[in-house]
Parts: C-alpha cells; sequence; structure tokens
C-alpha cells in the first residue's frame, strides 16, 4: 500500500509526499492552484477504475517524481495504462467540476480514442465517471477542510474493476 501526504505550507503551496512500505519515498512542494486538484482527480481516477499502471500505481511500484517526469511522450504512448489515464484525467476535471455530466464526458472520451484509432475500454462507463467525480468532491472537502501545516493523508489501495 502507497501512503500519500498533501500538506498545506502556505496559502499557495502544498507538499506531496508518499511512503512505500519498504519506508521508501519523497517529498515535494507544489503550486496548490494548478497541481492538487489534478493529483485528486488521478486519485479519484486510478482507485475507483483500480489501475495499478497509472501515476499512483506507478510510485508504488518504484517510479519516482523525476522518473514519470522525465520519460517524455513516449511514456504515455497510445496503448499505455498511464497514457490513456493522462488522456483522460484532464478533461474528466470538467465532470469534477460539475461543468459537465458523465454521459457525454464518456461518449466524447469514446469519439477523442476513436479519432486516433482507439478504443475506449469496456469499463470507462457513466457510473465509474459519476463514482470518480463523488471520490473527487469529497477528497476535495477532506483538503478544503485540512488546516495549514496539517497533513490529508491517503492510502492508494485499487479497487477491483466492476
Amino acid at each position: 500500500m502507497l501512503t500519500i501526504g498533501f500538506t498545506r505550507i502556505s496559502p499557495t503551496h502544498h507538499r506531496f509526499d508518499y511512503r512505500r512500505p519498504d519506508g521508501s519515498g519523497e517529498s515535494r512542494a507544489f503550486e496548490t492552484r494548478s497541481t492538487l486538484r489534478h493529483d485528486l482527480i488521478h486519485f479519484a481516477f486510478e482507485t475507483e477504475a483500480g489501475l495499478t499502471d497509472s501515476f499512483y500505481g506507478l510510485i508504488a511500484k518504484g517510479a519516482t517524481f523525476d522518473t514519470l517526469a522525465g520519460k517524455g511522450p513516449d511514456a504515455f504512448a497510445p496503448g499505455s495504462e498511464i497514457g490513456l489515464t493522462e488522456r483522460i484525467v484532464g478533461p474528466l476535471s470538467g465532470v469534477c467540476y460539475g461543468e459537465s455530466d458523465a454521459a457525454p464526458f464518456v461518449a466524447g472520451v469514446g469519439t477523442f480514442l476513436a479519432a486516433q484509432g482507439e478504443t475506449a475500454p469496456v469499463w470507462l462507463t457513466s457510473n465509474l465517471v459519476e463514482r470518480v467525480r463523488d471520490r473527487y468532491r469529497r477528497l476535495h472537502g477532506q483538503w478544503k477542510s485540512t488546516p495549514f501545516g496539517d497533513t490529508m493523508t491517503l492510502e492508494f489501495i485499487p479497487k477491483q474493476p466492476s
């Protein structure tokens, strides 16, 4: 199990740290406005979809911030789980922020992937997207109630796909 911490260190920045069961891990400070929501959507999506070879799963398996950031576009190529995840999580923010609904989002992803010669995975359903949205909202609410200097701790345990 991967333990993740998001610590409020200022009104504009947070610290993101993780620890693997063997005690290894990292800690980095990030600008909150542009990264925190994205990281929480990743967490919600990867755990609800049962993914293990996307951002958090790869971190759990030994990847680091630098190795994931330094892999370049080939790491996110069609056919890889992380490639699919990265292409879904960005647009998924519209659903998570209440700007769009699950069914049109899923249809749009299907159209987008088809234009690239790919097929949307069968597990990418409106039900999954609604669960991700709901989980993201709970996580974001938890973050908003985390006092400065305190840490919001999460455990990365992917669900089995349903």
